[in-house]
């Protein structure tokens, strides 16, 4: 499914449950993008490389393909 989704540079970082969260807009809506960090620790200093935006970024879009944007208003995803 292509759905248009635009990322907010909002990135904050929680390394105490190792999350990252950061919001997009769809369809005029806010949604919520919550990432947990399984494969590798949020980096120390809590600011993210633009190469990590990317891949959350490229993370979400993934998760667009297989379920559908029009009743959410939080994703959840694990990197």
């Amino acid at each position: 499914m292509n759905q248009s989704l635009l990322f907010n540079d909002d990135f904050q970082t929680y390394r105490c449950d190792s999350t990252v969260t950061f919001s997009g807009m769809a369809n005029g809506r806010r949604i919520q993008l919550i990432v947990t960090f399984k494969s590798q620790p949020i980096p120390a200093s809590g600011i993210l490389s633009e190469k990590i935006k990317l891949d959350l970024e490229a993370l979400v879009e993934d998760w667009t393909e297989d379920h559908d944007l029009d009743e959410a208003t939080e994703i959840h995803v694990v990197y």
